[in-house]
């Protein structure tokens, strides 16, 4: 109620300051004509008080009227105007609040159903899509040759942005298949270094890879997705040295040797869309890699840091320690 009122009265603030003039130039003629002070005394006695009557009953009026729209989804209308109190504007206004919300709750399911054909025609083409990428990969790891494994590259980053296509609209939507388990950090890494072995080795790239012995409670599918998206973006942005793999306690760190993040950039790089200069760099670059690992960890329960030095490298920390989920 104090916020509503300190609302109230910078909304009225004009005629308050409208009335103390008056009453200023009130007083002043009083003055100038020499009048007895109680002349002018009682005559503003009295206005402040009918000022403050009309300012006190227009306060209440606008507090019911707050309280009124502020839930219109429990029909507060109805709550507030009984039938039997209830005038012609009332049932009208009743009337009208249960249109609406009739109306929102079609728009609402129209929209879901939207959503969810969505939903279902991309997981399909993502696993359509995803058969001719194997069988291309099986035909070029029959030959060991340069352009194979250029080949190869190019179909797992097909396979990755396909991927990225279907968590970024089941992050959108209101329903995700989140099965939260024990899940060894360590065999994701594994398997995601064994994905992009290719990058490594086209690009002379090492890799250290520390056994962390995490375990922890999460979605297995969406913290692979995580832990692969940083891999990649560090392969992409390191032309040379290493990309290390480790833990802090329950905090598995991936560090690389890459170009680094801008000091001005380090801020945003989870935000949709951000690039940051080194991203603009890279034409291919989106911005969305790190805004889905951020939401993703954000609705796992895990932390997403990351620190950064232009030039020298990134450390990408994924915190593991948060243990909100129950065991299925």
């Amino acid at each position: 109620m104090k916020k509503l009122f300190i609302k109230y009265i910078k909304q009225k603030s004009r005629q308050i300051v409208c009335f103390l003039c008056v009453c200023a130039v009130f007083s002043l003629f009083i003055l100038l004509y020499g009048l007895p002070a109680a002349a002018a005394v009682y005559p503003l006695v009295i206005s402040c008080l009918i000022f403050c009557a009309f300012f006190v009953s227009g306060f209440f009026k606008a507090r019911k009227k707050h309280i009124l729209y502020k839930d219109m989804g429990k029909n507060i209308f109805e709550a507030v105007f009984p039938a039997d109190e209830a005038g012609i504007e009332e049932k009208d206004l009743i009337e009208l609040n249960g249109r609406l919300l009739s109306e929102l709750k079609k728009l609402q399911t129209e929209s879901n159903e939207k959503i969810s054909g969505m939903i279902e025609y991309y997981t399909v083409w993502v696993h359509q899509i995803k058969t001719p990428i194997a069988s291309m990969k099986l035909i070029l790891q029959s030959e060991d040759s340069e352009n194979a494994r250029k080949l190869l590259s190019m179909l797992t980053k097909i396979e990755q942005y396909a991927q990225m296509v279907l968590m970024y609209i089941r992050l959108e939507s209101s329903d995700s298949d989140y099965v939260f388990k024990k899940t060894e950090a360590d065999s994701l890494v594994t398997r995601a270094v064994r994905k992009f072995s290719g990058d490594f080795i086209i690009k002379k790239i090492k890799v250290e890879i520390n056994k962390t012995g995490i375990v922890c409670i999460s979605d297995e599918k969406w913290l692979s997705f995580v832990i692969e998206q940083i891999i990649s973006n560090s392969l992409k942005y390191t032309q040379n040295g290493k990309i290390s793999i480790y833990s802090r306690g329950d905090v598995l760190c991936i560090e690389d040797t890459g170009i680094g993040i801008a000091p001005e950039d380090l801020p945003r790089i989870f935000e949709k869309g951000y690039t940051g200069y080194n991203g603009r760099n890279e034409k291919s670059s989106t911005g969305l890699g790190l805004y889905l690992c951020k939401m993703i960890t954000d609705r796992l329960g895990h932390g997403l840091y990351a620190d950064s030095q232009a030039g020298k490298g990134t450390v990408i920390s994924i915190d593991l320690s948060q243990k909100r989920h129950r065991i299925e």
